[in-house]
């Protein structure tokens, strides 16, 4: 069973090296790494010559596009199974893909989750983001570094590609859960991650979550801050 790890990136050369690496140091071998640099203006070059040394793919997006355009386009040209969603900036632990892999082999659903670690930007550790069971009449309680999903997920759905600042990958879920698609989850850290509010961010939060307000509503989904 081949894993694609898709990893959207956009000036993030600051935090990127601890991701591939994570990426790279995972027990799992039967995997690809492809990176989709969405424009990045910063100085990515040096960076990117030596993962491609490492054997990670990487494409380049010749104008900024966003992270939902990034992630859909990653996954049409990926070749694994399974495709685990990645972030830039967040610290994968080494049985991460053996642990999706096994998941996979053993159960018969469609999409998969885990639990958290949340860390200050110190790399503290602040509190565990638990996975729990989700009916798909709320916003998710999934965190999106955690997810992975079946070839078949990847193939039929798409991320909406409606904002340069968010992947709003909430409604890839929704929309996964009305398909019929079904999730599991591990009550086990598989990921480490920065807070939200203190990490360092490109986008814009507050015209993300403006839009994600309105997605909601056309959703029919009351959430007291998307």
């Amino acid at each position: 069973m081949k894993i694609s790890c898709v990893l959207p990136i956009y000036n993030t050369d600051y935090q990127l090296s601890d991701t591939l690496n994570s990426l790279l140091n995972q027990d799992y071998d039967n995997k690809e790494i492809i990176v989709i640099d969405d424009g990045s203006t910063d100085e990515i070059t040096p960076l990117k010559n030596y993962y491609l040394k490492e054997g990670v793919a990487w494409i380049t997006m010749k104008n900024r596009s966003g992270a939902a355009f990034c992630r859909n386009y990653g996954n049409a040209n990926s070749n694994g199974d399974i495709v685990a969603v990645c972030d830039a900036g967040d610290f994968y632990l080494p049985k991460r893909l053996s642990k999706i892999a096994q998941f996979f082999k053993e159960s018969k659903k469609d999409i998969f989750y885990s639990d958290v670690q949340v860390n200050s930007p110190v790399n503290k550790p602040l509190y565990v983001q638990q996975a729990t069971v989700w009916d798909g009449s709320s916003k998710p309680p999934i965190s999106h570094p955690t997810v992975a999903y079946s070839r078949e997920v990847a193939n039929t759905l798409r991320y909406h590609e409606k904002s340069l600042d968010t992947d709003l990958y909430e409604f890839f879920m929704l929309d996964a859960y009305r398909h019929g698609y079904k999730f599991g989850f591990l009550n086990e850290t598989l990921c480490l991650k920065l807070a939200l509010e203190s990490a360092p961010d490109v986008r814009d939060i507050k015209k993300a979550k403006e839009l994600k307000t309105e997605m909601y509503k056309k959703y029919k989904i009351e959430v007291l801050q998307a």
